[in-house]
């Protein structure tokens, strides 16, 4: 028994010291991760730390409105991989908040954000305002609705969503427990306030 775990416990070390070393990413290899379609999740031994040319490339994505499809997924990468700039294209994602009824895929980008900032508080201490901002019980309501939720359902789920990732991101202090410590978020009624 003890061998085998001593090998799982070899295999994970080197599964970790492999994807340190790993080369970052280029655009053309980011860019092939967000458009490809995973069945639960992009795998993890797909992801490495992004260059600037690959950050770049993410965030002119998620600045053009006809790759809203793979606004997600750049958001995703962008919080599991980080890079040089991968903080400020999140941060630039976050402050173009849409107005009133959006469409899916916007939805999913939106929704990936607070997950997103959680990863990247594993390793980005600067990641964590921007989550505690969404977790907090006092946190703005969004500008935007989906289908049925209205922005106070969307409000719940995304800080439900904040509270999660801050949770997962190992990040700890005061602060972190004063949020997570406050009421959880109670959803509004759907179709309420429009």
């Amino acid at each position: 028994m003890r061998i085998h775990r001593a090998a799982r416990c070899a295999a994970v070390l080197l599964l970790l010291a492999s994807a340190a070393d790993a080369a970052p990413l280029t655009a053309d290899e980011a860019d092939a991760l967000v458009r490809a379609r995973w069945f639960e999740d992009m795998p993890e031994d797909r992801i490495a730390p992004l260059s600037g040319e690959a950050v770049a490339h993410l965030d002119a994505l998620l600045r053009d409105p006809a790759e809203a499809q793979q606004h997600a997924a750049c958001v995703e990468l962008l919080g599991r991989a980080g890079g040089p700039g991968a903080f400020a294209a999140l941060e630039a994602f976050a402050g173009r908040e849409p107005v009133g009824e959006v469409e899916a895929a916007t939805y999913r980008a939106r929704l990936a954000l607070p997950l997103a900032w959680g990863a990247m508080a594993q390793r980005d201490p600067r990641a964590l305002d921007p989550l505690l901002a969404l977790a907090r019980a006092d946190a703005a309501a969004p500008t935007w609705r989906f289908r049925r939720l209205d922005s106070s359902g969307v409000h719940a789920l995304r800080r439900s969503l904040a509270r999660t990732a801050l949770r997962g991101s190992g990040r700890g202090g005061p602060e972190v427990e004063a949020v997570l410590s406050e009421p959880a978020p109670r959803s509004g009624g759907a179709g309420e306030g429009r």
